[in-house]
């Protein structure tokens, strides 16, 4: 069997393959009819072997190239499109009024709790919040103008930006 497998397909993966058909020879061995040769089955058992075989190796390589080809190159690297955020969320952030900025600020981009925003801005806590969201929605609108952010039918925003509670 073993040469057979090396003369149909070289000595790579022979030994795997050779042992596949060892497995597949037990599992198979109820539909063996004695009255029948038996050099006919085993070879066709082989023959199914290696192609089965050669049919895995030609399916992994097709998706390692895919892979390779398409995938890898089409991710560019994060930090251009954080450099790239940063700064068009700086840009917006400086067109707003001092108060929806700092509320923003403090808010959005330093993570302070309301309480904590309200104490360093002088603001109260609704206020704050009525600032952050007034914010939120001229930004929202001079980036939809822009094309940099859609609106969905149920009129939510796609950006990540949220006000807390």
């Amino acid at each position: 069997m073993r040469r057979v497998v090396r003369a149909r397909m070289g000595s790579a993966d022979s030994e795997d393959v050779v042992q596949d058909i060892l497995i597949s020879l037990h599992a198979s061995r109820h539909s063996f009819e004695p009255e029948r040769p038996f050099l006919p089955w085993l070879m066709a058992i082989i023959r199914f072997g290696i192609a089965d075989h050669l049919s895995k190796r030609t399916r992994t390589q097709r998706l390692e190239t895919a892979y390779a080809e398409v995938i890898e190159p089409s991710i560019p690297p994060l930090f251009d499109h954080r450099l790239e955020a940063r700064e068009f969320v700086r840009k917006g952030l400086a067109r707003l009024p001092a108060s929806q900025r700092m509320a923003l600020e403090l808010t959005k981009l330093r993570q302070l709790s309301l309480e904590e925003a309200s104490v360093e801005s002088g603001m109260s806590i609704s206020a704050l919040k009525v600032a952050a969201h007034r914010g939120l929605r001229a930004l929202q609108t001079k980036w939809a103008i822009s094309g940099m952010v859609t609106r969905n039918r149920t009129s939510a925003w796609n950006l990540s930006f949220r006000v807390s509670p």
